[in-house]
C-alpha cells in the first residue's frame, strides 16, 4: 500500500510540474512608401512579446521553448495604384538580441506577383528562447523592392509563436 501511495504522489507531482503550451499572435502594421519599408513595431518586438506573455499570465523566466510557427504578410491598402505584393523581390524576417547574432526567422520564397497575402516560410525548429532571455530582442526586415511602388502600400505582418511554459 505504501508503494502505491508513493507512486500516486510522484505521478501527481510530475503532472503539476508539466509543460503548458500557449500560442501568442502578434500583428505589426506598417507601410512601403517614399522609397522605404517601415514596420515600427518590430524595433520593440521584445517588449511587445513580453507584454503578450504577461497578458497570458506567463513569466518570461518560465519559458522552456519559444518558436515561430506561422507568419504571413498581407497588403491591406485598397484602391491604390499598387494592386499586389509583386514589388517585393526579397522579404526576410530576421531576429536579433543582445550578444546574439541575427537569425533568419521567416522568409518569402518565390514571386509575389498577383498576391495580396502570402504565407512566409518559417525556419524550422528555430529556438528563440535564448533571444528572449538575452534582452534587446528586436525584429528586422531584410527586403528588396523592385520596382518601388508608386504609392503608399499598407502592410500587416502576422506572427504566431508557440511558447512552452514550465509550470
Amino acid at each position: 500500500m505504501k508503494k502505491l501511495v508513493t507512486v500516486l504522489v510522484l505521478a501527481a507531482g510530475a503532472a503539476a510540474c508539466g509543460l503548458d503550451v500557449v500560442e501568442i499572435e502578434m500583428v505589426e502594421e506598417g507601410a512601403v512608401g517614399m522609397g522605404s519599408l517601415q514596420i515600427p513595431g518590430l524595433t520593440v518586438f521584445g517588449s511587445s512579446l513580453q507584454a503578450k506573455l504577461n497578458a497570458e499570465g506567463v513569466d518570461p523566466a518560465d519559458v522552456d521553448s519559444l518558436r515561430l510557427v506561422h507568419s504571413s504578410l498581407e497588403m491591406t491598402s485598397q484602391g491604390g495604384l499598387t494592386s499586389d505584393l509583386g514589388f517585393f523581390k526579397k522579404f526576410r524576417l530576421l531576429l536579433e538580441a543582445d550578444t546574439l547574432p541575427q537569425t533568419l526567422a521567416a522568409q518569402v520564397t518565390g514571386s509575389l506577383a498577383g498576391k495580396r497575402k502570402v504565407e512566409l516560410e518559417v525556419t524550422p525548429q528555430l529556438e528563440l528562447k535564448p533571444y528572449l532571455q538575452a534582452g534587446g530582442l528586436h525584429a528586422l526586415i531584410d527586403a528588396e523592392l523592385d520596382p518601388l511602388p508608386p504609392d503608399r502600400v499598407d502592410l500587416r505582418l502576422s506572427l504566431r509563436l508557440r511558447v512552452d511554459v514550465n509550470l
